[in-house]
């Protein structure tokens, strides 16, 4: 029966009106108007709550509208459906223009959790869009596959801290263990864990050499201070690149972490700190900071 103006959703829901919601996700899905935009999309969201398998097929024929909102609200409401015939028809729909469209593909696969999506979800965590990568690491720890864990441990040594928090986040749900001290390291990291970092000393540095380039100030900090207490060669190296960074902050950072290790070779990179630009760094080794 067609319906004479816009259907209601709400009531189609309450009824539990699984036909008549298919219906109304077709509805007027030739039009530019945001509000028939609405209804389809209002549909495909009641179809996902009410878990109707007869849903399916319709919902994946809406992975073709031509409003991204629907498309959208299509993708979510199959991953609540957690029927495997929508794998395939999601990866495919991967390749949509919309980032909103990507992270909810990524989200959806992850609530399916069918072992064909974990190769689409490693190429989400290549995506341009940020949000689509943490949707890809999110997903990825519903997936109980090696290639899952594989993939979310090389995430752990992303640039972005955002991203190794959620990897380690990921590897938690899976029941995840370190297998080394270097990926023991990693994760702490990963976890902002800073004493567990200086536990493992310098099987620690590298990933902090990492995490210091971190766009999150308090990560960068923490990493700095981190190297400071764990010493060695390859910490001073990288805290001797620090001074070199465009950000003051970060080079008076470095120069406090190297007055705490007093050395030879932290003095001697210390002395680079007068010629800094910067009151706050170069007036940090003139007034005396240096431990006696």
């Amino acid at each position: 029966m067609p319906f004479f103006g816009p259907p209601s959703i709400e009531k189609l829901k309450a009824r539990h009106d699984v036909n008549g919601l298919i219906k109304a996700l077709r509805y007027k899905k030739h039009s530019d108007n945001y509000k028939h935009y609405d209804v389809r999309s209002d549909a495909a969201e009641a179809l996902g709550k009410i878990s109707d398998y007869r849903a399916v097929e319709p919902l994946i024929a809406a992975l073709k509208d031509r409003e991204w909102s629907v498309r959208s609200s299509a993708i979510r409401a199959l991953g609540k459906l957690r029927d495997a015939r929508a794998v395939e028809p999601l990866c495919t729909a991967f390749r949509d223009s919309s980032g909103y469209v990507r992270q909810a593909v990524a989200g959806a696969l992850g609530e399916i959790g069918d072992a064909r999506g974990v190769q689409l979800l490693g190429t989400a965590l290549k995506d341009q869009d940020k949000d689509v990568r943490l949707a890809g690491v999110k997903a990825l720890g519903e997936v109980r596959t090696a290639h899952s864990v594989e993939l979310l441990t090389a995430a752990l040594k992303e640039p972005d801290g955002m991203m190794r928090s959620a990897a380690a986040e990921a590897l938690d749900n899976l029941g995840w263990e370190p297998g080394s001290d270097k990926d023991k390291a990693c994760y702490c990291v990963a976890r902002q864990d800073w004493e567990q970092c200086v536990a493992l000393g310098e099987q620690a540095v590298g990933s902090l050499g990492t995490a210091f380039w971190d766009e999150d100030e308090k990560v960068s900090k923490a990493a700095i201070e981190t190297l400071g207490q764990i010493g060695g060669a390859r910490a001073m190296d990288l805290l001797g690149t620090a001074l070199g960074n465009n950000n003051w902050k970060v080079r008076s950072w470095a120069a406090r972490s190297l007055e705490r290790v007093g050395d030879a070779r932290a003095v001697q990179l210390l002395c680079l700190t007068l010629k800094d630009s910067d009151q706050y760094v170069y007036g940090f080794f003139k007034k005396g900071n240096l431990r006696r």
